[in-house]
């Protein structure tokens, strides 16, 4: 006897694909009723709203949603008026009694892994700065925002730095400033925006009404969070070098040096005293992770810090020789936990008070008098 196979039809495919997705649909929702996924996974199930938190803004690249609360997983941001992360809605013009500090760099300023606002190096700076209290409310200001580089808070400094009267600014170089020297066709100034992998997929997923409907689907956004993250290490070897050549790596450690030097500039021209951090990262793990070259650049990107801030008569805070060592400082090779931002805070504040860039105390304990008989 001969049995003959039949094929499937395509409704019979379908059927069973409609039936197999709506189960899966169904267990994933019920796994994130049961249990909100945290860290690195939030993504696969199309919890993290992080890359929905910003807006265009101009010169600015973008900024987060002005005056708007934006939430992903367990995190929560509130957003100014201006479009940065703090805990009053509005930043006003400066009062003579007030002194402000505004800091500056990428998502590890911005903290975008911290609930708590005080958990970010910005805000246990305002936190720890005003206790006891100074001659005058010192009042530090986060323009940290994911994605920044030191061009683009170059930029925003120039947009803002009249409008917020800074008296100290802070820069801390973080690892968006690192891949500006590994991207191919990459510039820190958001011109390189025309790739094709991300604005493609901003366009289909962000803006086309039928991705607007099956972005509320985990099934779709598990697939579509997959594929993205595929294009995207295929895009690497491409993206990416790596293995840049001692004649490649020095024009572009000295365009960065240029960036610095005119934010420098411009933050004594509007009466602030410029502050230059340089990188905070887990020596270890960026070893075991990416391997000696990295730490190697990281150095040399150090030492244009330096000589930045001695050309420009700028305080050059180095923290990582006192944090390297402690893992619960971070989250990763870069991010810094509670306990690191906490920690960098302190350091910071010794250095600016080291040099007496703080208001004095507002109290002074009276002087004893000698006791008679």
């Amino acid at each position: 006897m001969k049995f003959q196979l039949r094929c499937p039809s395509i409704r019979w495919i379908l059927s069973w694909v409609l039936i197999l997705g709506l189960f899966l649909e169904l267990s994933l929702r019920l796994v994130t009723a049961w249990k909100e996924p945290k860290g690195r996974f939030m993504w696969m199930l199309s919890r993290n709203s992080l890359q929905e938190m910003g807006q265009r803004d101009g010169y600015r690249f973008f900024t987060g949603r002005k005056n708007q609360r934006v939430e992903y997983g367990n995190i929560r941001i509130d957003f100014n008026n201006l479009g940065y992360r703090s805990t009053q809605p509005e930043i006003l013009p400066k009062g003579e009694d007030l002194f402000r500090i505004a800091c500056f760099g990428d998502s590890v300023t911005l903290g975008q892994d911290q609930n708590e606002y005080e958990n970010t190096w910005p805000g246990a700076v305002e936190h720890l700065v005003n206790d006891p209290p100074l001659s005058k409310r010192v009042e530090v200001l986060n323009f940290g925002m994911a994605h920044y580089t030191y061009t683009t808070n170059l930029v925003n400094l120039v947009l803002i730095g009249e409008y917020i009267q800074p008296d100290i600014v802070v820069f801390l170089i973080g690892p968006n400033d690192f891949v500006c020297l590994y991207t191919r066709e990459y510039e820190p100034d958001g011109s390189h925006d025309g790739q094709w992998l991300l604005p493609v997929a901003d366009a289909t997923w962000g803006f086309h009404p039928i991705g607007n409907i099956l972005k509320h689907s985990r099934v779709c956004n598990l697939v579509y969070g997959s594929a993205g993250r595929f294009l995207v290490f295929l895009e690497a070897t491409r993206l990416f070098n790596f293995g840049l050549s001692e004649e490649n790596l020095p024009p572009r450690l000295e365009k960065m040096a240029d960036h610095l030097a005119t934010l420098c500039t411009l933050s004594k021209a509007l009466g602030a005293t410029p502050v230059l951090c340089t990188y905070i990262y887990d020596k270890k793990r960026l070893l075991e992770i990416r391997g000696e070259e990295f730490v190697s650049v990281l150095e040399d990107v150090d030492d244009t810090l330096r000589e930045v801030a001695k050309e420009k008569g700028a305080i050059l805070v180095e923290a990582n020789d006192q944090m390297k060592d402690h893992r619960e400082y971070f989250l990763d090779d870069f991010h810094l936990s509670a306990h690191g931002g906490r920690a960098f805070a302190q350091i910071l504040l010794k250095g600016l008070r080291d040099h007496d860039l703080l208001p004095p105390g507002g109290s002074t304990v009276p002087a004893q008098t000698a006791s008679t008989d």
